[in-house]
């Protein structure tokens, strides 16, 4: 029984895994055979191998245990094997050796055998080198003996310096074979040392020569010579004798005596003939010359004549004989009519010679004008002179014979005929006489006859004066010869001014005195005998008396002869003419200079005659300004006065101050010390003066009012120097149109020592002077001094140290006049406002176009295109512009560098409005033709920079070349101010730079348009743009293509200060401009700027979004994307 009905008390199932089960391994197979022979290394050792199978195993599980082992076998060496022979190698030695050959040799080598057994040799131990003899006989080199002693000398002494006594040696050559020798020499020799010299053999005496000569000279008989010679002696030494020095030659008197001959000297020059010419056939005229006999002894004479003759102009006949001329004959006519000028003629007569002679062409007849200047009833005369419009001259217009000569005269004549026939002036015209001269255009003068058909001479010549001869002759000037037109003459307040009405020739005028109506003088109208026209012949306007009675003084004291003894009273009478008179005229001033001049140029040192010269100038400062100034136009009397001041502030040879009311000297001998040298100002008692000092005066410089610093530099070495310095506070003899003097006018001079472009800096201050109007205010102050030959104030050399509303500080390089000049107008001279903002301007584009350039340049992302890389190129140029302008353009000197300044100013300006040009270009390309097409920016950029740059540098080269002296100040400076300035002037400057800018900024404005209208009209583009965006946009434009450089051609005119302000606000300011609009106000270069401080700082990056596409449609069908970006 089986309980639980017999139910299963135990279950199974499968794991739900699936667990690899092992196998077992079959029998091992047998042992393989061995892998090799033999054992080739001691790694490489064979081997046997056996196997055996996995079996029952699942899933993979495998076996425990290898499945495969191997075991060493046949440790046997390898045998190896043999390469083959090599070639035979070259002999073991290159002679026979005795006894025995030379050999040659060949080697094998045994390889692939086994190298585990140290002991083991390959190849069963055959060879591997193998010989034999050489087939060949070479015998072999020996080897030498001992040297031998030396021998005796060849010779007892030295013959010459080629050849020397020598001794000699040698040695044998041993052990050699086959006859091979030994290397090197087997004898030597050298020279012997001694240097005896040989002393040579005389040979016999020669037999006696003639006698030299075969007469007796003077003071001695003729000599008869033998000679021998010194043979075998030593040459080698040049100062050594032969035969211990004797005689080789021998000579004695000849038994004769025998006159010698002389010789004759050179001849004479040819004497004046006998006559000039030959009178008849029989005698001739004739001349001679001679000779002297020199050297002769015992009368012995010359051989040959001393004197000799020829006849001269034998054939030259003796010219007849000119009797006196004859009275001149009468005058074919008696006036002046038609072409014929009355002529008249004299005669004489040539009385021959016999022999046929004749006057050589003497003048037998002459002929001439008759002197007579009337005309005949009804005819009158004129000369005109004229340039014909358009005309060339040629050189065969200076020949009355010539065609060309006839044809223009004709023209003129048609010409003169038609105008004065029209105008019913006259209708008989004759030319007497036509000139043509070499002109710009070619310039005739023409002597003619006419007869007038109404009026009196007076209306006629009237008439004639203002007639019109046509609009292609120019510069008419006609001029009657009958008549004289208006005149004035004299002087205001003098003998008086007097004016003639039109006079006939030879009419007599008599006039009244201006001052004194009963006294008259005669002025009559006559012909000049050279120019054959009518001119005014004055008796005398002495005459008539003077306006005033102070120039009867002055005219006699300018008369005196003024000497050492006299000069002080003449200096005390002028002095008491001036107080005490009444200056009226021009002449008074000129009178004046002149008795200066005479008192100076006396040259006295005395005190009271320099203290009465300065009194008198300062008489007439104080009287009438305006007739100096007047008198200074006519007779430059002002800069005769300061030149004689000048003068006399050099002769002072003490120390002396003179203060007076208008004006001030002090001269002072002052030692160096070391210290400046001060002149400054002094006002007391209503007088000026001036004080020189070397104190040290640092301290108390801001006291005075005005004063001049002198440095040290100035004081060289150790002897006296001579300062002084004239003050003046009228200035009557300084002035010049629209300036205002604001201050004392202040001079110092150094004695014998020019003082001009220093580099020590002389300092300077004047204070200002009151009752300047409020209009005048309006001018420019500058420290300026005086240009006395040119009579115009200049501050060239002096600059603006500081200044206020009541002085101002300078700094000079020079002495002179100097004074605080205000400028009124403006006139020729800068403006301290327009200097003021052309600075600032120039410093803000500068700092402006280097932030540009870095910002473009540090970003490559920025310039892929071609219109930053553009930018990038016009802004470098312009700062170059900039930097050299206000860095160089006023370095005058040295020359070669104020040049170099000029022409890289050229270079950087044109290169600067070329870039602007392609600038323009690329706008063009951008905004009017759209995507008009591709191309190659690289490319493009390559010949924009041919042309920008390339173009620019042949204008520099060629103004270089063909104008150097226009390369800064130089011959040809136009004003004062250019004369500072490195810069291209006179037409290198109009033709090198204006002409190039003007065509320039033409293209750039049609460009400028055509741009602002493309953006205009195209609606896509503008998306109806505000008003405001486009000006600006056309303002930006502008910038970049220079247009705003109009405003510099505009500033001309009433317009001119106007212009002048728009252009130096504008362009000095261009580049601040550019870097406002292009770089400052470009999202692109802001977001790379701010990227890379972010970075740069550390911070977190900033990232953006695209938020906004907005897509344009253009008129060529392309489109293109504007991608608004947000930051996130």
């Amino acid at each position: 029984d089986v309980p639980c009905n017999g139910n299963n008390t135990s279950d199974q199932q499968l794991c739900n895994q699936n667990v690899p089960c092992l196998g077992n391994y079959s029998v091992w197979s047998d042992w393989s055979a061995c892998s090799a022979s033999c054992q080739l290394t001691f790694q490489d050792f064979p081997i046997q191998s056996r196997s055996r199978i996995c079996e029952g195993d699942t899933l993979g599980g495998g076996c425990v245990g290898p499945s495969y082992e191997s075991i060493p076998c046949n440790n046997i060496s390898c045998p190896g094997n043999l390469t083959d022979w090599s070639q035979w190698g070259a002999c073991s030695s290159t002679c026979k050796i005795a006894g025995n050959g030379p050999y040659q040799y060949r080697n094998r080598s045994c390889v692939g055998y086994s190298t585990w057994n140290a002991t083991y040799v390959g190849c069963n131990g055959s060879n591997t080198s193998d010989q034999q003899l050489c087939n060949q006989i070479i015998p072999c080199l020996g080897n030498y003996s001992a040297w031998s002693d030396w021998s005796s000398c060849s010779a007892s002494c030295q013959f010459n310096s080629s050849v020397s006594p020598f001794q000699s040696h040698s040695r044998i050559c041993q052990g050699d074979t086959l006859g091979g020798g030994c290397v090197g020499p087997s004898y030597e020799t050298k020279q012997c040392s001694f240097g005896i010299l040989c002393p040579g053999n005389l040979t016999d005496w020669g037999q006696w020569s003639a006698c030299s000569d075969s007469c007796n000279t003077i003071g001695d008989g003729p000599y008869q010579y033998r000679n021998r010679s010194c043979i075998g002696y030593s040459t080698w030494d040049a100062k050594y004798i032969g035969c211990n020095g004797s005689n080789t030659s021998d000579q004695q008197l000849c038994n004769q005596i025998i006159p010698c001959l002389g010789n004759y000297s050179a001849w004479s020059d040819w004497s004046s003939c006998s006559a000039t010419c030959q009178i008849n056939s029989n005698v001739s005229p004739f001349r001679t010359h001679s000779r002297v006999c020199e050297g002769d002894t015992l009368d012995g004479g010359c051989i040959g004549s001393s004197n000799e003759t020829q006849p001269c102009n034998s054939r030259v006949s003796c010219p007849g004989v000119l009797s006196s001329w004859n009275t001149w004959g009468v005058c074919s006519q008696s006036c002046h009519q038609s072409y014929d000028l009355p002529m008249q003629s004299r005669s004489r007569l040539c009385e021959a010679s016999s022999f046929g002679g004749n006057c050589n062409g003497s003048i037998l007849i002459q002929t001439r004008t008759c002197n007579i200047f009337v005309n005949c009833p009804g005819f009158s005369c004129a000369t005109a002179n004229f340039f014909i419009s358009g005309s060339q001259w040629t050189d065969q217009l200076s020949n009355k014979s010539s065609v060309e000569y006839k044809e223009l005269l004709n023209q003129l004549l048609s010409q003169f005929e038609k105008n004065f026939t029209s105008e019913k002036f006259t209708n008989e015209l004759y030319f007497q006489d036509v000139q043509f001269y070499r002109n710009t255009n070619i310039g005739v003068i023409v002597r003619f006859t006419y007869k007038a058909q109404m009026g009196n001479t007076i209306e006629n010549c009237e008439k004639l004066i203002n007639f019109k001869l046509g609009s292609n002759l120019l510069g008419v000037s006609i001029k009657p010869c009958d008549c004289w037109i208006n005149q004035t003459v004299g002087q205001e307040n003098l003998r008086g001014v007097y004016t003639f009405p039109f006079t006939i020739v030879n009419n007599i005028l008599t006039t009244m005195c201006a001052y004194n109506s009963s006294i008259t003088f005669q002025t009559q109208c006559l012909i000049n005998n050279v120019t054959y026209l009518p001119e005014l012949v004055f008796a005398s306007l002495n005459s008539c008396p003077l306006y005033s009675p102070t120039t009867y003084q002055l005219i006699n004291t300018a008369n005196l002869n003024v000497t050492i003894a006299n000069i002080l009273n003449v200096t005390k009478e002028l002095n008491s003419i001036i107080q005490n008179g009444n200056l009226t005229s021009n002449f008074d001033i000129k009178l004046i200079s002149t008795i200066l001049r005479n008192i100076i140029s006396v040259n006295s040192s005395s005190e009271n005659v320099t203290n009465g010269v300065l009194s008198s100038i300062n008489s007439l400062l104080s009287s009438n300004s305006s007739l100096i100034q007047s008198a200074n136009q006519i007779y430059n009397s002002s800069t005769e006065f300061l030149f004689l001041l000048d003068v006399l502030g050099k002769q002072q040879s003490n120390n002396v101050s003179i203060s007076l009311k208008n004006l001030g000297l002090t001269s002072y001998s002052i030692k160096p010390n070391g210290n400046p040298v001060y002149v400054y100002s002094t006002e007391y008692n209503d007088k000026v003066g001036v004080n020189i000092s070397s104190d040290d005066f640092d301290d108390e410089l801001e006291e005075f009012n005005n004063y001049i610093v002198l440095p040290p530099q100035l004081f060289m070495g150790e002897n006296k120097v001579q300062v002084y310095s004239y003050i003046y506070k009228e200035s009557s003899f300084f002035t010049e149109v629209n300036k205002t003097i604001e201050s004392l006018i202040l001079s110092a001079s150094l004695n014998g020592i020019d003082v001009k472009d220093s580099s020590s800096l002389i300092d300077i201050k004047f204070s200002k002077l009151s009752g300047v109007s409020e209009t005048e205010k309006s001018g420019s102050v500058t420290c300026s001094f005086y240009k006395v030959k040119e009579k115009t104030w200049s501050s060239d050399g002096c600059n603006i140290v500081r200044m206020s509303s009541m002085e101002i500080i300078c700094q000079c390089n020079h002495l002179t006049n100097f004074a605080k000049i205000l400028n009124v107008y403006q006139s020729n001279e800068e403006s301290l406002g327009l200097e003021v903002v052309t600075w600032i301007g120039c410093g803000l584009s500068i700092a402006g176009l280097v932030l540009t350039i870095v910002s473009y340049s540090a970003f490559p992302s920025l310039r892929q295109k071609l219109a930053p890389k553009i930018l990038i190129i016009l802004c470098t140029n312009l700062l170059c512009t900039l930097v050299l302008f206000l860095a160089l353009v006023s370095k005058t000197e040295p020359r070669g560098l104020c040049q170099t300044v000029a022409s890289l100013l050229q270079f950087f300006i044109l290169s600067t409005f070329f870039w602007m040009a392609i600038e323009g270009f690329n706008l063009y390309k951008m905004f009017v033709k759209v995507f008009g097409g591709s191309s190659d920016s690289n490319k493009f950029l390559l010949k924009a920079s041919a042309f920008g740059w390339g173009i620019p540098l042949i204008f520099t080269i060629a103004t270089a070349v063909s104008k150097p002296d226009y390369l800064g100040p130089g011959p040809g400076t136009i004003s004062e101010k250019d004369s500072k300035l490195c810069v291209v002037r006179g037409f290198s400057f109009y033709f090198g730079i204006l002409l190039p800018v003007c065509i320039v900024m033409a293209f750039n404005i049609v460009i400028l348009l055509l741009t602002i209208r493309g953006i205009d009209s195209n609606a896509s583009l503008q998306n109806k743009m505000k008003s405001i965006k486009k000006v600006r946009i056309a303002f930006a434009c502008s910038l970049l293509l220079g247009t705003t450089w109009l405003f510099a051609i505009l500033a001309v005119g009433k317009l001119k200060v106007a212009f002048q302000w728009l252009f130096c606000i504008f362009n000095s300011l261009q580049g601040f401009f550019i870097f406002l609009f292009y770089t400052l106000d470009n999202k692109k270069v802001k977001e790379q700027w701010v990227s890379f401080l972010y970075e740069k700082c550390g911070w977190r990056s900033k990232s953006f979004e695209i938020t906004n596409v907005k897509q344009i449609n253009t008129d060529s069908g392309n489109s293109t994307l504007t991608l608004q970006m947000n930051t996130l």
